[in-house]
């Protein structure tokens, strides 16, 4: 049973970042623990301007964790987070 997000919480967008002009996804190679918490192993791709303000974001956020017979087990997963100036 896939995981399902109950916990999202956005990234401040970094100053240097938005006066730059800086648009972009951040995408990161993360583990979803047993207990539902986000470990992040590390950035795939992304602007580093951005990248440590999607780590802080994701590193709160909570999951129901997946399941594989009934138990709750860690899963690999990749996460996506979209900085944009026009939200």
């Amino acid at each position: 049973m896939p995981a399902k997000l109950v916990k999202i919480v956005q990234p401040i967008y970094p100053a240097g970042a938005r006066e730059k002009r800086i648009e972009g996804i951040v995408k990161l190679k993360v583990i979803v623990q047993k207990d539902g918490s986000v470990s992040v192993l590390s950035v795939v791709e992304g602007d580093p301007a951005l990248s440590p303000a999607a780590i802080e974001a994701v590193r709160q956020w909570r999951y129901e964790p997946w399941q594989l017979n009934g138990q709750p087990i860690d899963m690999d997963t990749t996460i996506d987070v979209v900085f944009s100036l026009t939200k």
